[in-house]
């Protein structure tokens, strides 16, 4: 029986067709450290499934400014930017209202289109 609960193991057993998976909610980015040196985490379990890039947050990221900052992310992607540069410009734009880099600069882009 499934319990609904996603979790990278069922993640790893499908395949992902994605330039670009987003995960806003938070500490997505966190991952544990496996055998030796190695991270493991939502991040890289996408990749591994296929995904080219991810992005994704480091620590606990405020509902209200996490939205605006995806409202002008994908606004700045649909102006034919890149995944670095439309999430850079996305957080100077949250920085000119919440300063503090808590609200701003927990998100974050893995992998290479």
């Amino acid at each position: 029986m499934d319990s609904g609960v996603f979790t990278m193991q069922k993640l790893l057993g499908i395949k992902v067709n994605a330039d670009l998976v987003t995960l806003s909610a938070c500490e997505t980015g966190r991952g544990m450290l496996a055998g030796g040196d190695e991270i493991i985490g939502f991040t890289r379990a996408f990749l591994t499934a296929g995904a080219k890039q991810v992005i994704s947050s480091l620590w606990r990221v405020s509902d209200l400014t996490s939205a605006i900052l995806m409202k002008h992310f994908f606004r700045e992607l649909k102006k034919g930017v890149s995944t670095d540069e439309a999430l850079r410009a996305a957080q100077l734009k949250v920085m000119k209202d919440y300063p503090h880099p808590a609200y701003w600069a927990g998100f974050r882009t893995e992998g290479a289109l």
